[in-house]
């Protein structure tokens, strides 16, 4: 709309200019034109460099009529052509000149809108053409008249409309304003160039900062996603290392609860080894004390020892003596019964024997058999008070069989025990001479002998008797007697042995003396088997019993030699048959000795199976009494069973069921697989 306004302001004005200049032309001579050489130049007025304000009268053609018409169309050409040039002038140049015809415009505010719009003006700089002159006007640019003309610029007076024509300073003050409205154009294009160039410098340095800027932008992007990705990155182990603090709480935590308890753990071993060590202290205090009473009675057993070996070797001497004397008694005794001594003396032999001592009946040999028979009756009488029980005398049939021995009421253990020593060498001499007096008397005598023996067992005067042992086991086997009432040695005949005696009662005891006596294999092996041939029938089972024969039969089983242990172990088994004596000889067998010999003969490790069947028979017998679980415990029997039962082959399926069967009544199974032979009817 600003460009239509000032093509139509630049119209009217032209039109108008035209008209006052024709006007003008008509008032103005011709020689006043060239004589200010106005003529080549006035055809380069622009219309628009004259003020808003000036105002050319119109007046009436000039009377004068002498230009030629070529002068006409001269000045007619150059108006044309500056009617084109304002035609032609840009937008830019249309403004300035409004600036130069307004005269309320000043310099100043041109040049302050100039800077104020520097991005309007950088926007017009290129398509802003140059002004130019006529070359007629450009010559007079130097001329007199514009040296006269110049100070009226300064001052311009304007023609009052009432004027009748135009003067040639009017046009010389037009020509020097337009000069100078030229020279400020020009001088403003320069300052535009300057300032474009200016711009283009500036806005090149501000192009290359801004590709700088870009690229730092680029780079601080490029630098921001990597700070990104490593922020992610960091915060990855962040959130790893928050998960690990979040476990290692817990994990410290029940640590502590750990520690809690194991400090409460601590303190209560603590506690329980305090209790364990007050305890132990005061075992062992006990065991200092016992070990200094142990001591005390060590140095006296050594004591004793001694004495006692002082003792054996007077014993020895004494005893040799006695034998000596005994010897020289008998054949005394036995010469005087040859000369038949008078019946008084004879009458006076025994009340003096009895009056003289009646302890020492036994130890005396006498060739009267009534003295014999007075011996054998106080030995019976001796067997019945002090080796025997009442309750288990001979043809007493109340004494229960199993029952232990018990010991002499009215006698000491070790005055018994001394007393047998002593009658033991005078009742093997008395083996010659009871069967020939009065065989009735020899069972008795045996009775004696062999409780006798058992009074000895495990004692110091066993070993001090050897000797004496083994003779009287040998007089019992050989069976020497003197046929008749004769008492002349050599009438003396050898009879059958004792244990191959017919009587059983004879038989019996004279068979357990041989096995408690004598150390002969072939002797042993046939009083064993007489032994085992007499347990067949009820009354020899029911003599084992009363006889107290396990320890002998045990003696024998601890031996090891595979002989008499086969046939002690027979022996066991037979005894161990169903009967009314099957529940004492099982309560004499549930004692400490026999569960220990049953375990040193469970430990041999070339013991045959079939022993090993015999031996379980007896001891799945004896694991149904509840008390026995202890004995089989103490010495570790219920161990070997199981081990046995756990390696036993499978082809003796004997075996296996009496160690299944044993495991069972000791509470080591569940159930038994199938019932034990053992336990069949």
């Amino acid at each position: 709309m600003s460009n239509e306004s000032s093509e139509t302001y630049i119209d009217f004005t032209v039109e108008k200019l035209k008209k006052k200049y024709l006007d003008r032309r008509k008032l103005v001579p011709k020689e006043n034109i060239k004589r200010s050489g106005f003529g080549d130049s006035i055809d380069n007025l622009k219309p628009c460099d004259f003020p808003l304000g000036t105002r050319i009268s119109s007046t009436e053609e000039s009377p004068q009529d002498g230009y030629k018409y070529h002068d006409r169309k001269r000045y007619d050409k150059a108006l044309q052509e500056l009617f084109k040039a304002v035609r032609n002038v840009p937008e830019r140049l249309d403004q300035v000149g409004e600036w130069a015809v307004s005269p309320d415009v000043s310099e100043d505010e041109h040049s302050t809108e100039e800077h104020d719009s520097p991005s309007e003006t950088r926007n017009n700089l290129n398509t802003e053409t140059d002004v130019t002159l006529p070359s007629s006007l450009t010559r007079t640019t130097g001329s007199c008249v514009t040296d006269t003309v110049a100070p009226v610029a300064k001052n311009p007076k304007r023609p009052s409309p009432q004027g009748s024509s135009l003067s040639a300073t009017d046009i010389s003050q037009v020509y020097q304003e337009m000069v100078q409205i030229y020279e400020k154009l020009h001088t403003e294009r320069t300052h535009q160039q300057q300032w474009s160039a200016q711009l283009q410098e500036r806005e090149a340095c501000l192009q290359e900062r801004e590709a700088c800027l870009q690229e730092r932008e680029a780079c601080l992007q490029e630098r921001e996603a990597c700070l990104q990705q490593s922020e992610a990155l960091v915060l990855r182990p962040h959130h790893a290392l928050l998960k690990i603090r979040g476990v290692e709480e817990e994990v410290h935590s029940h640590m502590r609860g750990l520690q809690e308890q194991h400090q409460q753990e601590i303190q209560q071993l603590n506690d329980v080894l305090k209790e364990k060590n007050r305890e132990n202290r005061r075992i062992k205090a006990n065991f200092d004390s016992i070990k200094e009473i142990n001591d005390t009675m060590r140095n006296q057993l050594n004591d004793i020892t001694e004495q006692n070996r002082k003792l054996e070797g007077q014993s020895r001497k004494v005893q040799a003596r006695l034998e000596n004397l005994q010897r020289k008694n008998e054949y005394s005794m036995a010469q005087k019964g040859r000369e038949n001594v008078a019946p008084k003396a004879q009458g006076a032999k025994p009340s003096k024997q009895d009056k003289t001592s009646l302890p020492t009946k036994p130890n005396k040999a006498s060739a009267s058999p009534s003295l014999v028979r007075l011996l054998v009756l106080l030995m019976d009488w001796i067997l019945d008070c002090h080796l025997v029980p009442p309750a288990l005398a001979p043809g007493d049939g109340k004494g229960a069989p199993g029952q232990s021995v018990p010991q002499a009421g009215s006698l000491q253990t070790g005055s018994v025990q001394e007393k047998c020593s002593k009658v033991l060498p005078m009742l093997t001499e008395q083996l010659q001479l009871v069967p020939g007096v009065d065989a009735g008397l020899l069972v008795p005598l045996l009775k004696f002998i062999y409780w006798s023996l058992r009074q000895l067992d495990n004692t110091p005067q066993q070993n001090t008797l050897t000797s004496t042992m083994r003779r009287l086991g040998e007089e019992v086997y050989r069976g020497t007697g003197q046929l008749g009432g004769t008492f002349d040695p050599s009438t003396r005949i050898k009879t059958s042995a004792l244990f191959k005696s017919p009587c059983l009662g004879t038989r019996f005891p004279s068979t357990l003396i041989v096995l408690s006596t004598i150390n002969q294999a072939d002797i042993l092996a046939q009083a064993l088997d007489s032994l085992h041939d007499d347990l067949r029938c009820e009354e020899g089972r029911e003599l084992f019993l009363w006889y107290r024969a396990l320890p002998v039969v045990l003696a024998h089983l601890r031996g090891g030699s595979r002989g008499p242990l086969a046939v002690a172990v027979d022996i066991l088994l037979q005894m161990a048959a169903e009967s009314r004596l099957l529940n004492p000889f099982l309560e004499a067998c549930s004692t400490e000795d026999f569960f220990r010999c049953i375990a040193s003969l469970l430990r041999n490790p070339r013991l045959d199976v079939t022993l090993v069947e015999k031996a379980s028979i007896l001891l799945q017998k004896l694991s149904k009494i509840r008390k026995n679980k202890r004995l089989f415990e103490l010495f570790t029997i219920h161990l070997m069973i199981q081990e046995m039962h756990r390696t036993a082959d499978p082809a003796h399926a004997f075996l296996s069921v009496n160690l299944n069967s044993i495991l069972y009544h000791l509470g080591m199974m569940r159930s038994p697989v199938c019932p034990s032979p053992a336990d069949r009817p």
